[in-house]
Formats: structure tokens, sequence, C-alpha cells
């Protein structure tokens, strides 16, 4: 124990007291830099942009495949959403100078489905109560057929092209 206090006792975020395994960390990029055969692998704080060892620019992030389908612009969910900026499952429309989230798979390729309003797009995760609640008036056999129509419009537009609308 006393050797992981003088470690991590120059850390910034370093609580003297508190057990290793609870330490918040501190987080960070690894340079993958090579020069003459050897990696800088220098361990810089994740606010810095550039190397702190050797100047190397950060490394860009790897990207999930399904996040791709957030480059189709907004018009094609519009259009996967059946021409409609409305909720796809409750049908309120957005609210004044905000657009609707835009839904995706978030396995495989990431289909668009189409465009919820925030309370219907948190169903899908935490919230499920809430927003039967909110869209429905709490009538969950609604909120399903709803949210099933929705899901089946997607299925049915899997191999669309909406850049070919545009």
């Amino acid at each position: 124990m006393e050797d992981a206090v003088a470690r991590n006792a120059n850390a910034p975020n370093f609580v003297p007291g508190m057990p290793d395994s609870k330490q918040r960390k501190t987080r960070t990029w690894k340079c993958q830099r090579v020069r003459k055969g050897q990696k800088c692998a220098t361990s810089n704080p994740a606010i810095k942009q550039k190397c702190t060892t050797c100047g190397a620019p950060r490394p860009k992030r790897k990207r999930e495949k399904h996040f791709s389908v957030l480059d189709l612009p907004y018009e094609a969910y519009v259009l996967a959403n059946g021409g409609s900026e409305n909720c796809g499952i409750c049908g309120v429309p957005p609210a004044t100078n905000r657009k609707n989230s835009r839904d995706h798979e978030h396995r495989a390729d990431g289909l668009a489905r189409g465009l919820l309003c925030h309370n219907c797009n948190r169903v899908f995760g935490r919230r499920f109560d809430l927003g039967v609640h909110m869209a429905t008036g709490g009538d969950t056999v609604e909120f399903l057929r709803r949210s099933l129509a929705y899901f089946e419009r997607a299925e049915r537009n899997r191999h669309v092209n909406w850049e070919a609308f545009l």
C-alpha cells in the first residue's frame, strides 16, 4: 500500500487515505509515434492535443461502425420517418428551435430508423415508464403498438438509399 501511495501521491486527483482501487483515474492517451524504430509511448493527459515528449499530434479516436449512419443529413431521417419531423412514436412535433433526435440501431451498420422526441428516445434506455406516461397517458399497450409500427416501418426501409432521394 505504501508503494501505491508513493506512486500516486503526485497524481492530480489523488485523495490521501482512499484505497488505490477507489482513486479517481486521470484520463490519458498514449503516443503512437515511431521514430528510428523506437515507439514514443508517452502517456499524456487527455487535455493535451500533442505529445508532451515528442510533439506528435494526438491520434484520432476510433469511431464505432454504427455511428457512421449519423453522417446522413437530417433530411434523410425525415424521409425514413415517413416524411414527417414529428416523433415517429408519439407524434409530438419538435420543440421550437430544436430538432428531434436521429434514431439508429446500435448494432451492425446502424440502420437509420427515423426521428424520436427526447422522451421516446430515452424510453428505449432508462426511462420506459416515464415515456409510456408522457406519450400515451400511461397506456402501455398503445405505446408499444406505436413503437412496433415505428420499428416495422424502419425494417421495411432497411435497404432504401435515403441519399438518393435528396
